[in-house]
């Protein structure tokens, strides 16, 4: 894995590429093949008292089981007008050819959780996320994320099967501080 960034006074400019070379069993043999993953990443990023916005490029390739491709561009934009409220939204268009091309990106969520969501098919994903510091002790957070596909009529399978080409996600996180 290659990492690069440079900053100049407010704004962020990173790249990183990734090599991933695994061995995987051939179909109907009893042989091993290779299986290439390249990753890259560029990012322009800006940040000042008030607001925050990142510019994203994703891009993966993989050879097997043929030459796929996929690519994500997202822009994420946090706003603080006061020290009371954050405003976070994040949209991107994703665009793979298969799973093997899924791309991963960071998104904002609660406090104490961690959220890299992976896109793969054709479609949008979008998020809002508003965090209210009410008082002293008492914070409220609010998260709503979207995620379309133009490829399908149907997400996951079985008992998590959604019959719609889209999915939502409702977070609430009301914390209390002792």
């Amino acid at each position: 894995m290659l990492s690069i960034a440079y900053t100049i006074k407010h704004i962020t400019i990173s790249a990183r590429y990734r090599l991933k070379i695994d061995e995987k069993d051939a179909p109907k043999t009893k042989i091993l093949t290779q299986e290439t993953t390249q990753r890259a990443r560029l990012s322009l990023a800006y940040s000042n008292i008030h607001w925050q916005t990142q510019t994203q490029f994703n891009l993966t390739h993989c050879n097997r089981p043929t030459p796929s491709l996929g690519y994500m561009i997202s822009q994420a934009i946090v706003w603080h007008p006061t020290d009371v409220i954050s405003l976070n939204t994040l949209l991107g268009y994703f665009h793979t050819d298969n799973f093997a091309t899924r791309i991963y990106i960071y998104e904002r969520g609660p406090r104490y959780t961690l959220n890299f969501p992976s896109f793969f098919g054709k479609g949008f994903h979008y998020a809002f996320m508003c965090t209210a510091n009410l008082t002293k002790h008492l914070m409220l957070l609010l998260k709503l994320s979207t995620t379309k596909y133009f490829d399908r009529s149907h997400i996951s399978s079985g008992l998590q099967q959604i019959d719609h080409s889209s999915k939502i996600d409702l977070d609430l996180q009301l914390r209390y501080k002792f």
